[in-house]
């Protein structure tokens, strides 16, 4: 569905808001958070910060990076990973069972280890019971079929497609 965010000066505000209801849906932020994740669009949240270089948040494949202009902090270490090593750990997009929503950040773990195999970069409710969420795991860890967030014990779940291939 096309989605728009729109930003306006707070004395327009509501004015547009009556506006727009005659022809749009209003959605909360669970919703855009959902929308976000079916897209495979990972954002750096404040617990999250200095967590991920940005080929574990698939930015190479989305065009989100640029590997040929500008500079700034980090570009070594991203530039490195990009031409010179392989990176252990991506972005997958999960469905679990789950009875609380993890938080950005949140370790992630799977049953037969006692280690964090990654770590939680957004989640939001699908249905009841089921969230939908985007996290960066090891790559041999991705094909669990049980995932453990948190401080929560393993549950089931499942490896989605994103809608955009990344190279492995």
């Amino acid at each position: 569905p096309n989605r728009y965010q729109l930003v306006t000066p707070a004395e327009r505000a509501e004015a547009i808001w009556r506006q727009l209801l005659e022809t749009a849906t209003p959605a909360g932020t669970d919703f855009w958070t959902l929308q976000n994740i079916g897209a495979g669009q990972g954002e750096v949240e404040a617990e999250t910060i200095e967590m991920f270089l940005p080929q574990m948040l698939n930015l190479q494949v989305t065009g989100a990076i640029s590997f040929k202009k500008g500079c700034y902090t980090g570009q070594e270490i991203v530039a490195r990973t990009k031409y010179r090593g392989s990176l252990k750990k991506r972005m997958y997009r999960f469905e679990i069972k789950a009875n609380k929503l993890p938080k950005p950040g949140a370790n992630c773990f799977l049953p037969e280890r006692n280690q964090r195999v990654g770590n939680v970069v957004s989640a939001a409710w699908k249905k009841p019971e089921q969230a939908e969420l985007l996290v960066v795991l090891n790559n041999n860890a991705a094909q669990t079929d049980r995932l453990g967030l948190g401080d929560t014990p393993p549950a089931p779940c499942a490896n989605l497609d994103l809608p955009y291939s990344v190279d492995a």
